[in-house]
């Protein structure tokens, strides 16, 4: 596991375990939860793991962050092991500085799991002809993403979100998938040099 990640996966449990303190003393919620249609975009990753029905993602369209943060709590309160049983569905896009599609770029996709002799899995893929590419049949707490091509400089960390979270609705990085709706990833072209004579 690489340092990053290995950081979001301590500082995950340790927020978990505080708010299952914090639930304990407070009424259960009973707001509901709703899933979401998806498709597949031409390049997908597929993941090994089964994902369940029995643990739908909260949905801020449906309801607001605090009452989704609330079902959250209470769906940790019932089950420890609730934040690393979310399906995870994760569509993208890759763009170059002038909007164009970067096709063929590699992707690589590690979410942090109980599966897994360090707690992550890992996916790689590459972009399709319109820059898309998805990650699909996952289960799991926190996504991250790594894309590189050759010819391209490696602007993902800091021109773009690389985490992305799919039990929490009260972290900054929380993340509904939306096929019709992908995450944008920009790239940045090298200067190609020419010689003069």
């Amino acid at each position: 596991m690489d340092g990053w990640s290995a950081k979001q996966f301590v500082v995950s449990l340790s927020l978990a375990k505080t708010i299952i303190f914090e639930v304990n003393r407070q009424p259960p919620s009973t707001e509901s939860r709703s899933k979401q249609a998806q498709t597949t975009p031409a390049r997908t990753a597929q993941s090994k793991q089964t994902p369940t029905d029995e643990y739908p993602q909260q949905s801020l369209k449906t309801q607001s962050r605090e009452a989704a943060t609330r079902a959250y709590i209470e769906n940790v309160r019932r089950d420890p092991q609730y934040e690393w049983k979310m399906p995870i569905r994760f569509y993208g896009k890759v763009i170059d500085q002038y909007g164009s599609p970067v096709v063929r770029a590699s992707v690589y996709l590690q979410w942090v799991t109980l599966k897994g002799t360090e707690g992550v899995s890992a996916a790689k893929t590459t972009t399709d002809a319109k820059g898309l590419f998805a990650l699909e049949n996952a289960t799991g707490k926190t996504l991250s993403v790594k894309i590189t091509k050759e010819g391209y400089y490696d602007v993902s960390r800091r021109e773009n979100q690389t985490s992305f979270e799919y039990a929490n609705p009260a972290e900054t990085i929380f993340y509904e998938p939306n096929d019709n709706s992908p995450a944008i990833f920009l790239m940045r072209k090298r200067a190609t040099r020419s010689l003069c004579s």
